[in-house]
């Protein structure tokens, strides 16, 4: 049988979730319970240890405190992501620009741009959303910021389906050793999503987290 000290052994441990900590407040009505039966029901030739029965209300009291410390913090948590949705809401409307290899091919255009460390030829290679290569060619750029523009021509000639398509920027450096360039997207933010951890903002049909974004521009 379970000793009114294991109880609140049990609930000290599980209180780190908060299915638990409902469990425990639930059963405060038990331990008092137990605690009264032990105490009637205690040998009077060996009565139960005052320091003992104390140890046991401090150990109950202390999950409590606990309890209500985590009830507390979760409230401040609730405050500071509704104070962080109202600031993130404003995004919806401007344009932005974030790292990112997609881009949205319609009117037979999709565009990154990028920032090349050097001037050379650079390997494109543009897959579509299942990871298939459509289209590769190779193109000259030049060091510092650039905008690489596809007409959505796949490498048999014939037109891509509109939708999310990915980009790969590969050059070598002088020891021709391949590297990526990194590129970036940029789009007018129609949403604004809370559900995935991390804040996600949506241009049409490209997701792009918050912490992605490097430029804000109002449209």
């Amino acid at each position: 049988m379970s000793t009114i000290s294991d109880l609140a052994s049990a609930g000290s441990s599980s209180a780190q979730n908060n299915a638990a900590s409902q469990s425990i407040s639930a059963n405060y009505d038990l331990f008092m319970s137990m605690l009264t039966t032990q105490l009637q029901n205690q040998d009077p030739l060996d009565p139960l240890d005052s320091a003992q029965y104390t140890e046991q209300l401090v150990q109950y009291t202390q999950v409590e405190q606990q309890i209500q410390q985590n009830e507390n913090l979760d409230q401040l948590l609730v405050q500071m992501k509704t104070q962080n949705a109202s600031q993130f809401v404003g995004y919806i409307g401007n344009e932005v620009t974030a790292l990112g290899d997609k881009a949205i091919l319609a009117d037979d255009e999709a565009k990154w741009t990028y920032v090349a460390p050097q001037d050379g030829k650079v390997q494109i290679e543009i897959k579509n959303s299942e990871g298939a290569v459509v289209y590769r060619e190779e193109v000259d750029i030049k060091e510092g910021d650039g905008t690489y523009k596809w007409e959505g021509t796949t490498e048999s000639g014939s037109k891509a389906a509109d939708g999310v398509y990915s980009i790969s920027m590969t050059m070598q450096n002088e020891l021709n050793q391949p590297f990526e360039v990194s590129t970036n997207i940029t789009g007018v933010v129609t949403e604004v999503d809370f559900t995935q951890g991390e804040v996600v903002l949506r241009l049409g049909d490209l997701e792009v987290p918050v912490s992605d974004i490097t430029k804000v521009k109002q449209v």
